[in-house]
């Protein structure tokens, strides 16, 4: 089932996180009260990464029941899952389990910081790239765009989400290489967006509040890209 986050009556606060596939020990989460949505990035124990707004207590269990699902099996050897869940009053619901992506060694490389005019943070990037990344046109990820590109062999198609926005569920280009989501800081992990992040070769988190492409968003063509990744940090820069 493909959905977006949607209200649920009584408090709830709905959640969901990704095993990262180049460390067993991350895991990216997403949780959505009344009013927001934070990220947080959970390692070896503890969160990393706002942590004023998720508790590392409520958490830990989340972690171990992420230990027991993988201990049991569920998941196929070699693959990642993506775990939708929700708390009430303190009160653990599962909703959802589903693999996500293949697991994957880290990049012997760093990111130039130099060369590069967007850059996700740690942990927002997904699959590898060579050290000087791949070029590929970007595009605008809805029908015009898609239509306008279906030739190519390999295009990268962004898509920024404010308000909780996500693509339309219409959408499904066959030649998705790269996928660079801007969701404001909010919302990566939900329906619309996250079957990107998991269908993409390279999927890339892009960590600014204003997602400012350089190009005319009217044709949704905003010129070649050089995208690169090191299987954690990613970064974009124009040919």
């Amino acid at each position: 089932m493909v959905q977006d986050y949607y209200s649920r009556e009584g408090g709830w606060e709905e959640c969901s996180l990704v095993e990262h596939p180049a460390e067993s020990d991350v895991l990216i989460l997403e949780k959505r009260g009344d009013l927001a949505c934070v990220k947080g990035i959970w390692k070896g124990g503890h969160f990393i990464k706002n942590g004023l707004y998720f508790h590392d207590e409520e958490y830990a269990r989340i972690a171990d029941l992420c230990k027991e699902i993988i201990d049991s099996g569920l998941i196929p050897e070699g693959q990642t899952f993506q775990l939708e869940y929700g708390f009430d009053n303190m009160q653990l619901k599962i909703f959802q389990i589903r693999i996500f992506r293949e697991k994957e060694e880290r990049a012997n490389f760093d990111i130039d910081f130099n060369r590069t005019k967007f850059l996700t943070g740690t942990y927002h990037s997904f699959g590898v790239t060579a050290k000087d990344g791949i070029e590929v046109p970007l595009v605008y990820l809805n029908k015009a765009g898609i239509n306008k590109f279906n030739s190519e062999d390999s295009v990268a198609y962004t898509f920024c989400s404010p308000f909780r926005r996500s693509p339309d569920l219409s959408l499904s280009p066959e030649n998705i290489t790269a996928f660079i989501a801007n969701s404001m800081g909010r919302n990566f992990l939900q329906h619309g967006m996250y079957r990107f992040v998991q269908k993409a070769d390279v999927s890339l988190v892009v960590d600014e509040d204003r997602w400012n492409i350089d190009g005319d968003t009217t044709l949704n063509d905003f010129g070649t890209v050089r995208v690169y990744s090191n299987g954690i940090q990613g970064g974009i820069s124009y040919v």
